[in-house]
């Protein structure tokens, strides 16, 4: 009750203004900064520079035109803070504190979302703290704190989360929507409630480049979810032959395969354990197949090399199967039947590797 009256109290505090042509003014305050210091107003994807202006006096003004809205940032050496441009609308910020003073709807909505998020940060930064300096008095060893780091974070997020939830609901169809979702789906929610929130996004928000890509991810993802039939793939290796994911699934044998890179530390170390999977039972019928996406030929092969790994590898693979299977990030393990159904994937080394054993222990 208290988060709610909060927020809402911060919403009624900013003075909201409405937008009539497409012209637009950023204007903003900040303190201690020198006079004629620059100050640049720039993509908040990509940092490519839009505008620059001068601090005067602790205040700066941008003015533009913008024939769509955008997300952008205000920054100099000191602070910075997001903010959308929209055709004509002015808005006013105070840099210090990152508080919009004056703004239109989606700006006020932006700033409501932003204040949540800089609350959990703080939150986090406040536990991560604690538990440091009792790391440096010695009360306690990094390994002893890590557990404890997760209990207390577990679901301090849920505050934030729930701001999304509710402005998503109403940004359905601008780049504000577009910006939550991205960081909504980040958070790793639930698919039910992402897909129920896609459902409502218009088509502003799904043919958005970074939106659309995680639409076609998740479809990909739920059309090689286990118990479908593995999706084939044909790569031509650097010594011009090709090779197919069905030269190995589907050939009667279980076949695990492994999509990593030589560059990929987690990767890396889950090789080990893989070896020691593979010397245990690849003599009762177990396949294991390296898959090498993202990465250069040349350090796969080296890698493949250092870590002795002994089974097949399909090399120069980039983002082909991972665009097919909507792997997003890797390691990624893949169990598939003799057949080539999915039996398993992306769960973690020791239930895969339990499932694993569990489909050879029933075959005895």
């Amino acid at each position: 009750m208290k988060k709610n009256l909060f927020l809402a109290m911060l919403v009624m505090s900013i003075v909201l203004v409405a937008c009539n042509n497409n012209s637009y003014k950023i204007s903003g305050t900040i303190e201690g900064a020198p006079d004629s210091t620059e100050i640049y107003l720039m993509s908040y994807y990509d940092s490519t520079p839009i505008d620059t202006t001068l601090i005067l006096n602790g205040e700066f003004s941008f003015a533009g035109t913008a024939d769509s809205s955008y997300m952008a940032m205000v920054a100099n050496m000191e602070a910075n803070m997001p903010v959308i441009v929209e055709p004509g609308c002015d808005v006013t910020i105070n840099l210090n504190t990152q508080e919009f003073v004056k703004a239109n709807k989606m700006n006020s909505d932006f700033g409501l979302f932003f204040a949540s998020y800089n609350q959990l940060n703080a939150r986090y930064m406040a536990i991560s703290d604690s538990l440091m300096a009792l790391i440096q008095g010695g009360a306690l060893t990094m390994e002893e704190a890590q557990p404890i780091f997760m209990e207390k974070i577990e679901g301090i997020d849920q505050p934030v989360i729930e701001v999304m939830e509710n402005l998503l609901s109403i940004h359905t169809n601008d780049v504000l929507g577009i910006m939550l979702l991205e960081t909504y789906i980040s958070t790793g929610a639930e698919d039910e409630k992402i897909d129920a929130i896609l459902e409502n996004m218009g088509e502003v928000v799904l043919t958005s480049p970074n939106i659309a890509a995680i639409v076609e991810s998740r479809n990909m993802l739920k059309a090689t979810a286990v118990g479908a039939q593995f999706v084939d793939f044909t790569i031509e290796q650097e010594n011009g032959t090709v090779v197919s994911l069905s030269d190995y699934v589907g050939k009667g044998k279980y076949v695990l395969v492994d999509f990593w890179a030589s560059w990929c530390a987690p990767c890396r170390k889950s090789i080990p354990g893989l070896i020691e999977l593979y010397n245990e039972y690849n003599a009762k019928g177990l396949d294991v197949l390296g898959v090498a996406v993202w990465d250069e030929p040349a350090n796969t092969i080296k890698a493949i090399e250092e870590e002795k790994m002994p089974w097949p590898q399909i090399i120069n693979a980039q983002e082909i199967p991972t665009n097919l299977y909507g792997i997003t990030g890797i390691p990624h393990l893949i169990f598939f039947a003799p057949d080539g159904t999915i039996i398993a994937r992306g769960l973690p080394n020791d239930e895969l590797f339990d499932t694993i054993k569990s489909a050879f222990n029933n075959e005895q």
